[in-house]
C-alpha cells in the first residue's frame, strides 16, 4: 500500500515538473524555460502589449484590455487577442481577474506560444474555440 501510494507521488511530481513550461518576464524579454523566446512592449501607461519575435519587429500576440459601460454598477471588461501573422482576433471574458501576462502564459501553456516564439495554428483554433466569448453581440444591443 505504501509503495503504490509512494510510487503515484513520485510520478505525479515528475510529470508536473515535465509538463509545466516556465515563462519570466525580465528587462523586456520574455523567458520560456529559461531562454529567451520574445521580446514585449508594454508602452508608458498604455494597456495593450506586444509580443514580437527577438531578430525581427514581427508581431506574434497582440493583447488589449478594454471595458464596456452598461450603467453605474454593470460593467464589461474583457480582452482582445490578436494573432496578427495569422490574421486572427477574438474577445474573451474569461480572464478578467487576471493580467495580460497571465494571459500570455496560459497561450505558452496550451501551447499555443511555442518556445521557439512562433504559433502553433492547431493550438491557437483550440484556444480561440475554448476561450471566446461572442462580445460584439452582446454589446451590440
Amino acid at each position: 500500500m505504501m509503495k503504490t501510494l509512494y510510487f503515484t507521488l513520485v510520478a505525479l511530481f515528475f510529470t508536473s515538473i515535465l509538463v509545466g513550461q516556465e515563462v519570466k518576464f525580465k528587462n523586456k524579454s520574455v523567458f520560456i524555460d529559461k531562454q529567451e523566446a520574445l521580446r514585449y512592449e508594454q508602452p508608458f501607461l498604455a494597456d495593450e502589449i506586444t509580443f514580437k519575435k527577438l531578430d525581427s519587429q514581427e508581431e506574434v500576440v497582440y493583447i488589449k484590455p478594454a471595458r464596456e459601460d452598461r450603467g453605474k454598477y454593470n460593467e464589461i471588461v474583457y480582452y482582445t487577442l490578436v494573432f496578427v501573422q495569422e490574421k486572427v482576433s477574438f474577445e474573451t471574458q474569461k480572464f478578467n481577474q487576471k493580467g495580460m501576462k497571465s494571459i500570455f502564459k496560459q497561450l505558452v501553456k496550451e501551447g499555443v506560444v511555442l518556445p521557439d516564439g512562433t504559433v502553433n495554428i492547431e493550438a491557437m483554433e483550440r484556444f480561440k474555440v475554448k476561450y471566446e466569448d461572442s462580445l460584439t453581440k452582446l454589446l451590440i444591443r
